[in-house]
């Protein structure tokens, strides 16, 4: 419903109207208090207005449910310069959404000082010819519509759950943002200039090519610690107090060890392991009150004593090979563990009657997952997994002992190919057990303490 100035009422000196949806050149002219031509000296301008939806819809696709994309706040897919300024958005699917139909070139388009809250995804514009400048904006509590977890870039448009999501090239930027409560809080993809956005609660996740985050970005008051193509790093709770949430991309010879991380940044540890013939190990970590508490990517790693608690999800490996992990615990994770296409040549040592959910690309629902023990084999069939949001294959280890797990697709094509070790259930850890030196830190403080009363009481009683 197009807004005529009969239906423009006001809240808190904004003006109530509906949602707004710019598909043409036209459709400029439909709504009145936009003001201005679209030149570049004279841009459209939205500004002092509130959109109120009906709340985050969603649509169902065969057993999906799916994001409703097409429920917008303020939709824009036609040429001309234009600001959004002073606004608040909320309950709806998406707050902002840039199309491909606006047009490349001296345009400006700014989003200034919004605040959106309740929507499933905040600012979305994942164009590269689109540039995109935001700025001082407020977005909040964007979720996840239907499913546990997931980073796939592919996915935030069917699922939701991300701040702002922006692809965009030369000249754009994201400054001095706050993003709060969101499944995932950003993912910026050749977006030039990021500067001063604080996330809270919540964290990023690169995309394909990754933008620089300077150290003014922070999650929960820290910068974001993201190495890239960093070597030969021994990296502890020491360093990794210093930072809100741990990227590591193409660190050849990365060692993580004795770290905890406990305050929520969406993803606990992302690790993309992508150089060749170099290891990457991982001992000794706990990650708690996470959407996903471990998302390793790549190969030719070795990980020990890895425990991942009150998290949505716990372990996510991605096209990982020539790996072997031991002593991988869960508690409280609606998915402990899955994995993702091209799981060869890897060995996870877990406890006993842990799922493990796995998801292959390549095959179909004529295709089994193949399991072998030492007595016996069976297959396991392809099943709707609704906590992930596709089809996939759910096992489970009831038994101690060893399992060797095949995907085999006619005739000859072996998509996955690993090793499951069932063990008991191992006696759990605590931060005064990963951290070398943690207790020994509360011990010396309580007798640094302890001496400096003692020594205050001696000084008044001579005073007497």
């Amino acid at each position: 419903m197009n807004n005529s100035r009969e239906d423009i009422s006001m809240s808190n000196g904004y003006l109530l109207v509906d949602p707004i949806n710019i598909s043409s050149w036209d459709d400029w002219d439909l709504y009145p208090f936009i003001t201005g031509n679209g030149t570049d000296l004279n841009p459209f301008i939205i500004e002092n207005i509130e959109i109120i939806g009906a709340g985050v819809k969603t649509m169902q696709s065969g057993n999906r449910t799916l994001l409703d994309y097409t429920y917008v706040g303020i939709y824009i897919n036609t040429n001309g310069s234009f600001i959004i300024r002073n606004c608040k958005i909320s309950q709806v699917s998406v707050g902002i959404h840039f199309s491909i139909g606006i047009p490349p070139g001296g345009y400006q388009h700014r989003i200034i000082n919004v605040e959106i809250t309740n929507c499933s995804i905040g600012i979305y514009s994942r164009w590269s010819h689109v540039i995109v400048n935001i700025s001082n904006c407020y977005i909040s509590n964007c979720q996840w519509v239907s499913i546990t977890a997931t980073i796939d870039l592919n996915s935030y448009f069917d699922y939701g759950g991300i701040g702002i999501w922006v692809r965009s090239g030369d000249d754009s930027a994201i400054e001095d943002c706050r993003i709060e409560d969101c499944s995932i809080g950003m993912m910026a993809e050749l977006v030039e200039f990021i500067h001063n956005n604080e996330l809270i609660n919540c964290g990023i996740v690169p995309g394909m090519s990754i933008s620089d985050y300077d150290s003014n970005n922070t999650v929960n008051g820290k910068p974001i610690g993201l190495f890239w193509g960093v070597d030969n790093m021994v990296f502890t709770q020491e360093n990794a107090s210093q930072y809100g949430q741990l990227l590591f991309v193409a660190c050849a010879n990365l060692t993580l060890s004795n770290i905890h991380i406990s305050k929520p940044c969406s993803i606990g540890i992302q690790l993309y392991s992508v150089s060749l013939f170099q290891k990457t190990y991982l001992n000794n970590i706990i990650c708690e009150n996470q959407k996903l508490a471990f998302y390793i990517y790549g190969y030719d790693m070795i990980g020990e004593n890895l425990y991942a608690k009150n998290c949505k999800a716990g372990f996510y490996f991605a096209n990982i090979r020539n790996s072997k992990f031991t002593k991988i615990m869960t508690d409280s994770t609606e998915i402990p563990i899955y994995g993702l296409t091209g799981i060869n040549e890897f060995t996870i040592e877990l406890e006993q009657s842990t799922k493990f959910y796995l998801v292959d690309h390549f095959a179909t629902y004529s295709d089994k997952l193949y399991v072998e023990t030492s007595g016996s084999s069976y297959n396991i069939s392809m099943s709707y997994i609704s906590k992930l949001g596709t089809q996939g294959y759910v096992s489970q280890y009831n038994d101690t002992g060893t399992y060797r797990v095949s995907i085999i697709i006619p005739p000859d094509m072996i998509t996955a190919n690993f090793t499951v070790i069932s063990v008991p259930r191992y006696a759990r850890t605590d931060a005064s057990d990963i951290i070398p030196g943690y207790p020994l830190f509360w011990v010396w403080s309580v007798l640094l303490i302890s001496v400096l009363i003692c020594s205050e009481s001696y000084r008044r009683v001579q005073r007497r």
